[in-house]
């Protein structure tokens, strides 16, 4: 019996070195398998949009189209060709002409933002342009808001936005308004070079191609909607809507 117990003694002892050997690999399997199944996590890589090519020449008929269709992201300063003095300048003089009109009177402002913009075709990175939105607020009474769109390229004012929230008077309205988009319509594609253009609209109204429309809507606002036909993106809409306060805006629609 002694001389059984001698050798079940010698191999417990071996199996026990030979489990104390393996036991660091067995813990370090069972980590590592354990991680495997843990979510991990890192910091998120920002993600850019590279054009990779010079940008499509435009004409200024063909940037509002491209408007029409463009996504639009977040750029940085020194991807834009004018700096913020210039848009300033800009701003000032499309305003200048708006008040030498008698559509509009400055105001101080009490916050001014001009952030770059890239409005860019996810299916062809060649059509891409770089715009400045521009913000000006006065936050007394009345208050008063100046949203607009400057073409970096050429500082042309591609979409303004004017608010004056103030009460107004419905005698006459009408008549306002329309003296409003008069003036505003001629500034604005005259500043783009595509008067005549707009002219042509109006004038072929009836024809199949092209679309302009003037209606009095409740609320004492008017719109006048322009419809053109581009070569690269098809029809496109410009609409322009004046309030009774004196507001005045266009947008650009597909």
């Amino acid at each position: 019996m002694k001389k059984l117990k001698i050798p079940i003694l010698i191999l417990v002892t071996l199996a026990l070195l030979l489990f104390f050997a393996l036991l660091p690999k067995m813990i370090s399997f069972a980590l590592d398998m354990r991680l495997s199944q843990m979510p991990k996590f890192s910091e998120m890589l920002s993600i850019q949009l590279n054009t990779g090519t010079q940008p499509q020449a435009f004409s200024a008929l063909d940037k509002l189209a491209f408007l029409s269709v463009a996504e639009v992201t977040d750029t940085t300063q020194d991807q834009m060709t004018m700096n913020e003095d210039e848009v300033t300048d800009a701003v000032s003089a499309f305003m200048s002409q708006c008040e030498a009109a008698g559509i509009f009177q400055p105001f101080e402002p009490s916050t001014v933002s001009m952030q770059p913009k890239l409005h860019y075709d996810l299916k062809d990175p060649s059509k891409h342009m770089f715009v400045w939105f521009v913000t000006i607020l006065y936050k007394k009474e009345p208050n008063q808001v100046l949203r607009l769109d400057v073409d970096d390229e050429t500082g042309q004012i591609l979409c303004i936005t004017y608010g004056n929230y103030q009460e107004y008077s419905m005698d006459g309205v009408w008549e306002r308004n329309k003296t409003v988009v008069d003036a505003f319509t001629d500034i604005y594609f005259t500043q783009l070079g595509i008067l005549d253009k707009a002219e042509e609209v109006v004038n072929n109204a009836t024809d199949a191609e092209s679309i302009y429309d003037y209606n009095e809507v409740d609320g004492g606002v008017s719109e006048a909607v322009y419809v053109f036909r581009n070569t690269l993106y098809g029809e496109f809409i410009i609409q322009f809507t004046v309030d009774g306060a004196g507001g005045f805006s266009n947008t650009i629609l597909k």
